[in-house]
């Protein structure tokens, strides 16, 4: 025997629970009432489903009571802000600038400080710090030239007697000048030579060689 869903009036089996259409519970085997209409299944809620539970009413607001005088918490006083002296000039108005930067200054020459030396044959180291008249018998022309005489060895007599004037300039610099000797001088630089001219100052630098004749003078 074939019973119906009592709220959606599907055919169930007997004894089944729910109803595969609805799902609802299934109470009794007894067939649903043909005069009953058939509940919807879709579009809107059925009419069998109870109500919407309603928004309860919001209560009037309950007025609290009056807390007394000495529940009331009391505002404290706030501290008055430390005194800060005016400031009596501009570095102290601002402690972070900078000092401005002093003038810039040029460095000395490199030779300022250390003045070059000539290194003779013979092993003499002589600080090029005044005029040196160097030759064969300078005496003579050192006297003339306001300086100090450098004799040097020369075996082969290849040089003259005042062969050779090297002095510092007030820049720094040191030259060398050939007052015009027999056989000439030459500054070998860096595997090059210059040959000086007469009377013409030429600039020295540390590491070159002087060819006085056959007489080799390095500076340091």
């Amino acid at each position: 025997m074939t019973t119906h869903c009592r709220f959606c009036g599907e055919a169930v089996r007997p004894n089944t629970m729910f109803c595969p259409s609805c799902g609802q519970i299934i109470v009794g085997d007894a067939p649903r009432p043909q005069s009953a209409p058939p509940f919807p299944t879709t579009g809107g809620p059925r009419q069998d489903a109870p109500a919407a539970a309603q928004a309860p009413a919001e209560l009037p607001p309950v007025p609290l009571p009056d807390v007394p005088a000495w529940v009331r918490p009391v505002a404290q006083p706030r501290a008055a802000a430390p005194a800060v002296a005016a400031p009596t000039s501009l570095a102290q108005a601002m402690p972070s600038a900078r000092p401005a930067p002093g003038p810039l200054r040029t460095p000395p020459p490199a030779s300022a400080g250390s003045p070059l030396a000539l290194l003779l044959p013979g092993g003499a180291r002589i600080p090029v710090d005044r005029v040196l008249v160097l030759g064969r018998q300078p005496a003579a022309g050192a006297a003339q030239r306001g300086g100090v005489p450098v004799e040097v060895t020369d075996p082969s007599r290849s040089m003259s007697r005042v062969h050779l004037v090297v002095q510092t300039r007030a820049d720094g610099g040191t030259t060398a000048t050939d007052p015009g000797s027999g056989n000439g001088t030459v500054v070998v630089r860096a595997g090059k030579k210059h040959p000086l001219i007469r009377d013409v100052p030429f600039e020295l630098a540390a590491g070159d060689r002087l060819a006085l004749g056959d007489v080799i003078v390095d500076v340091a």
